[in-house]
């Protein structure tokens, strides 16, 4: 007997489950080899480029700003980044990383490419097409009213 619609799905949204957290479980073991966490990376990496706020930085992740600011402080405090005056906010500064914090990141992007290299040759060849159909189903679910 075929899976009904419903079922499938079902078993669609749970292989996609799983593979969110094996990915999640290969960033933070990236962020490791860097001597981060996941949630110290990510916020690195907001402020590589051009120094941010910590409500810019929240934004961009789409988390709630006091996790941001916890981060933040943490990353200061062990000198990874340093906090720079604004000039559109007097009290709200500005996230930058520091060189020990750029080193990090430079680690971590070793890290990861030396992942990527090692999972490359066992991919599926189709990976573009299959991003693709994946982000044509997450643009579908974004639109479908769940109440």
């Amino acid at each position: 007997m075929r899976p009904t619609v419903t079922e499938q799905v079902q078993v669609f949204m749970a292989e996609v489950a799983a593979l969110h957290r094996s990915l999640h479980d290969v960033g933070e073991a990236v962020a490791a080899a860097a001597g981060l966490t996941y949630t110290r990376l990510g916020c690195l990496r907001e402020v590589v480029d051009e120094p941010r706020s910590v409500a810019a930085v929240a934004a961009r992740q789409g988390v709630a700003r006091q996790g941001v600011q916890r981060t933040a402080d943490g990353l200061v405090a062990d000198g990874l980044a340093r906090w720079i005056d604004n000039p559109r906010h007097r009290r709200a500064k500005l996230l930058a990383p520091t060189r020990t914090g750029r080193r990090a990141l430079a680690a971590a992007a070793d890290a990861h490419t030396s992942w990527v290299m090692q999972a490359a040759g066992q991919l599926p060849k189709d990976l573009a097409e299959l991003a693709g159909r994946l982000r044509a189903v997450r643009e579908i679910v974004a639109g479908v009213d769940a109440r």
